[in-house]
This record gives C-alpha cells, structure tokens and sequence, in this order.
C-alpha cells in the first residue's frame, strides 16, 4: 500500500542545502523564484521542515537554457590578455 504523500521508492528528497549545491543558486535566490514561480514548490515534511523532490529539482535544471554568446570573464587565463 503505497501512501499519496509519499515519493516513489526511487526518489529522494533534498534539504536547501543540497539544492544549493545543485543548482548552484543560494538560498534567497531560489526562494525568489518560488515566488516568480519559476522554481519547484517545496513539500512539507515536518511541521517545521520543508525539502523537494529530486525528480522536480532535476527537471528544472535540464529545463534551463543553455549558456550561448561570448564566454565569461574568467574563460581565459588570468593575466592573458584578450585578442
């Protein structure tokens, strides 16, 4: 018997700091796109404690644009000049 709230037996939750770990974004980052609703909801697993699902966090991660354009600053050397 298999209980609604509960997550498949090949899921896991993760706790903010693995999110941030990741993802990458901080706390007050990820908490920001809740609101914009561009980020998972979390679920409630305690009266306290808040954690989301890996299934969700993943998909948001393969569901971001990839990086195009000019690369970033630190994509050479330090102290290499650009051509």
């Amino acid at each position: 018997m298999s209980d609604a709230a509960s997550p498949p037996a090949d899921e896991a939750y993760l706790r903010i700091p693995e999110v941030e770990r990741r993802t990458g974004l901080d706390h007050s980052t990820i908490y920001a796109r809740i609101k914009k609703g561009t980020f998972p909801l979390p679920r409630m697993i305690g009266e306290r404690a808040v954690a989301w699902l890996q299934s969700e966090v993943v998909a948001w991660m393969h569901a971001q644009p990839v990086a195009e354009g000019r690369p970033g600053p630190r994509s050479r050397p330090r102290g290499q000049k650009a051509a």
